[in-house]
């Protein structure tokens, strides 16, 4: 995750854009049982990189909340960001992403919340 970011800048190959979408989600979404071939592929400490993964997607939802910008959340983090609030959070968190599901700004941002 050091190498490609949390970040999706303009111009970007969709290629790199999605590799980062796909290995922030794996990190986010599996433990230590599920994620045994990934340990080939990481160079830091397992399973640290899974979970400052989650803490950093923890932190963005939590601007979102104390804050109401969204800017800290891109469009393609949006679905796995909302999951792993609600996943390691408790009533609060899945309360905010329900009101995102219904009364969310754009579209894509409550099919997100679902």
């Amino acid at each position: 995750m050091k190498q490609l970011g949390f970040e999706y800048p303009a111009g970007e190959h969709p290629s790199t854009t999605e590799l980062r979408t796909e290995a922030i989600t794996i990190a986010a979404t599996c433990d230590d049982k599920e994620c045994v071939v990934l340990r080939v592929y990481t160079r830091e400490g397992f399973p640290n990189t899974f979970s400052r993964v989650i803490e950093e997607l923890q932190s963005r939802f939590n601007h979102l909340v104390e804050t109401g910008d969204d800017s800290r959340i891109p469009p393609d983090l949006e679905a796995i960001t909302y999951r792993v609030a609600v996943k390691h959070g408790g009533r609060e968190q899945w309360e905010f992403v329900r009101g995102i599901n219904e009364a969310g700004k754009t579209p894509t941002s409550r099919i997100a919340a679902m």
